[in-house]
This record gives structure tokens, sequence and C-alpha cells, in this order.
């Protein structure tokens, strides 16, 4: 019976040592981040970030670049530590190593991946006038970066002939405002801001002189108040859209009266671009300009 006991007790032991020596390290998941400017802090390590072996364990954290990990952490020794900033680039991916050393030096390590993309967007806008009928294209998007292969999608689809391209072509039946929206390999967007109006006009001059007679817009230039004559001829409800200079959408209102007027005491002094439509077929637009 002792002798059984005493084998009893060293398998015992034998198999407490396999299992204490099975020391596991886990630096946490991979972590993208889209808008990383705006990350105060970034959690490091899993939960736990070690296990099995001996305790207590001891952590240290590593980076392959010239600053060292100093530069990126609060402190290397932590389970957690806090990646307290982006790197010193913007788009970027970093690669983070984990040491974990238990009581008994057994020793695991692990990494992980923490990805910066980034997104960069002009201010350009367009405005093009173009005839019901006719096509625009435009050779570019106003959003950049991220990482590649990237995917754009124009936006709205109204009148779209490619909405997936790099370059965007439009054949509109009435004013439009074309924005893109910008996907990376990573699963970053960006929604752009709208940057090309495309103004569609009658198709002939007849029509365009019948549209001049059934709207008046009055007066222009304007200062902070204008009316607008509707023909009864018109059905429909009208929507009133303005846009400045630079294509932004800046006052949309209805015009529910053969009469309506526009407050437009809250808009800078400048020239703007008016649309007026009833989504049925009848489309006008013009220039206004607003004064002090």
């Amino acid at each position: 019976m002792f002798r059984i006991s005493v084998f009893l007790s060293v398998i015992f032991l034998l198999v407490s040592k396999v299992s204490f020596a099975q020391l596991v390290a886990d630096a946490g998941p991979d972590q993208v981040y889209c808008n990383w400017f705006d990350t105060t802090y970034i959690v490091l390590g899993g939960d736990p970030t070690a296990s099995g072996g001996i305790e207590p364990y001891t952590y240290m954290w590593g980076v392959d670049h010239p600053w060292g990990i100093e530069v990126f952490v609060d402190d290397p020794t932590l389970a957690n530590p806090l990646m307290l900033y982006p790197p010193p680039v913007g788009q970027s991916i970093w690669q983070l190593y984990l040491t974990v050393t238990d009581a008994d030096q057994n020793v695991s390590m692990d990494t992980v991946e923490v990805v910066f993309s980034e997104f960069m967007m002009h201010t350009g806008h367009y405005i093009f006038t173009i005839d019901l009928g006719d096509t625009i294209c435009f050779p570019e998007p106003n959003t950049f970066g991220g990482f590649p292969p990237q995917e754009y999608l124009w936006r709205p689809n109204h009148g779209l002939i490619d909405s997936i391209g790099w370059s965007m072509c439009a054949a509109p039946e009435y004013t439009t405002n074309y924005y893109v929206v910008l996907t990376d390999s990573v699963g970053c967007v960006i929604n752009g801001s709208p940057f090309v109006l495309v103004i569609v006009n009658p198709v002939d001059i007849d029509e365009q002189a019948k549209a001049r007679n059934e709207i008046n817009l009055f007066p222009n230039p304007a200062h902070d108040f204008i009316t607008i004559d509707i023909d009864p001829g018109i059905q429909g409800v009208l929507m009133f859209r303005l846009f400045d200079q630079q294509g932004v959408l800046v006052l949309q209102q209805q015009l529910h009266d053969r009469q309506s007027g526009i407050d437009l005491s809250g808009l800078s002094s400048g020239l703007y671009v008016y649309n007026i439509s009833n989504g049925a077929g009848f489309e006008y637009a013009g220039k206004i300009k607003v004064s002090e």
C-alpha cells in the first residue's frame, strides 16, 4: 500500500509539473482604428494576458521601431498597457510583441497587430450645367487614402452610369449633387461631402423660355428675402433648393403656395445656384446674388 501511495504521489507531481509548464501568452485581438486622430488610448493584451504556468508572471512588450516601445505604451511591463497615442506616422500597421515569463522561467510569446487607417478629402467643389439627356463625366473622387485596394461608391444613385468606379459618369434627369463613399481593405469608411453639382436644364430653348415664364423669382440681386411666383399650370409640390458656389446645399424649402417667400437672412453675401423641381419632370435652375 505504501508503495502504491508513493507511486501515485510521484505521478501527481509529474502531471502537475506538466500542467504548470503550459504557459500561454495572449497579446489580445488585432485592432483597427479608422479615425486614429480621435483615439485617446488603446488597451493592449488579452483577458487574461497570461494563463497556465506558475504565477507570478512577468510581462515585456516590444515593437520593431528605433524609438523603442516606451514611445508607444505607458508601461511595457504591464499585462494590459495603454497605447497612449498614434504612431509617428498616420496610416500604418504596427506589430507589437509580448513575452510572458512565469515563476519557473517558462516563456511564451504572442503578437498583436494594430492598424491605423487615414483618409483625406479635398475641399474643391464643381458645378456643371447640362441639358436634359446629356452625360457628364468627372475623373476622380474627392476622398483619398486608406489601405488598398479601395472601393468607391458614388451617391446618390440617380442617373449614374457607373456607380463603383474611380471616375463617375451620369446622365441625371434633374439637378443632383454627387458624393462618393470610400471603403478601404481593412473596412474603414469615409463619406465624402457632396462636391459635384450637376444642374440639368430643359432640353431645348423653347422649354427653357417656358420655364422662365412659369417661374418668377425676385428681387435678384436679393438682400434677405425673395419671392417666387409659380404658374398655376405647374402641378405638384415644388421644392426650392439653394447651393453655394462650392455646391453645398444651404437652404431647402417646399413651395406650397403659388407665391412663396424665402428667408435668406441667414446667408452670407455671394452668388448662389438655385433649383426648383416637382419630382415629376419639371425642372428649373438659375443663379441669384445675395448682398448685404
